[in-house]
């Protein structure tokens, strides 16, 4: 039993829409992935200065202490 011309037609486009799907979701997923990695460079950017400000304010109350003594 062989199938008919049609059916062979449409199995043969889900297959393709299937495939180039995936690939699309594939790409998105990729695109995801690098824009979280460019988020955490900030955010880590952002935690050290954070710190390094931290660290000065915190100098800057010892000095003033250290004068008052």
């Amino acid at each position: 039993m062989t199938p008919d011309p049609g059916t062979v037609v449409t199995i043969v486009a889900l297959a393709v829409a299937a495939l180039v799907w995936l690939v699309r979701l594939e790409g998105r997923v990729n695109g995801h992935e690098r824009e979280l990695q460019d988020v955490k460079k900030g955010h880590d950017s952002d935690i050290t200065g954070i710190r390094n400000d931290l660290q000065y304010i915190r100098d800057r109350i010892d000095r003033v202490l250290e004068k008052r003594a």
